[in-house]
């Protein structure tokens, strides 16, 4: 299970972008970077919808481990396998109410429809436009170099956790949101 993940990096990515703030990624530039509509992305709603599209990715990762098999003994059996699984479940399961509960269904691994911040949907349109934009970026992403031997092994211990998970994405400061009790996003600055 990786630190890096595309939802959490997406929904950086175009806060940045857009040069909106939302608390605590609300130290980069206020100015646009690039010519693309970005009305439908309200500040005050990013955290949720972040969350929202992280629980969307962390689903999928649910469904890959589990493809709708999990009663206890094959839980149990993941859980001696990798003990990382039981860091997925917790996430998961701290979700606030308003999530829905696993075992999942396929309806929520569709990002055609997905909503944007506003509640309002994407189009795929917007969907092809903005993520076509994010790939020009997401090479460095993805591999970063690091050369930083403190943020190394931050990086290295976040990588370890068994009860939290921790998503790390590039920033201009390091800045930390909790966005579930044991679901934190790290923005990390890289070289």
């Amino acid at each position: 299970m990786s630190i890096y993940m595309p939802a959490s990096s997406f929904a950086v990515w175009l806060l940045v972008m857009s040069g909106k703030h939302a608390a605590p990624f609300d130290q980069h530039a206020p100015t646009p970077q690039f010519n693309i509509n970005t009305d439908f992305l309200d500040p005050e709603d990013w955290v949720e919808w972040c969350r929202a599209m992280v629980f969307t990715q962390l689903a999928f990762e649910y469904m890959q481990l589990f493809r709708y098999n999990e009663n206890e003994e094959y839980t149990n059996s993941m859980l001696r396998s990798n003990p990382k699984v039981g860091s997925l479940l917790n996430v998961l399961d701290s979700y606030p109410e308003s999530y829905p509960r696993r075992p999942f269904g396929h309806r929520y691994l569709q990002w055609e429809g997905y909503p944007a911040p506003n509640g309002e949907p994407f189009t795929p349109q917007q969907t092809r436009l903005l993520w076509g934009e994010f790939d020009k970026y997401k090479q460095c992403v993805f591999s970063p170099k690091v050369e930083d031997k403190k943020l190394w092994q931050r990086l290295v211990h976040y990588q370890g956790q068994l009860i939290h998970r921790h998503l790390v994405v590039p920033y201009i400061t390091r800045v930390e949101l909790e966005l579930t009790p044991y679901l934190i996003l790290h923005g990390e600055v890289f070289n």
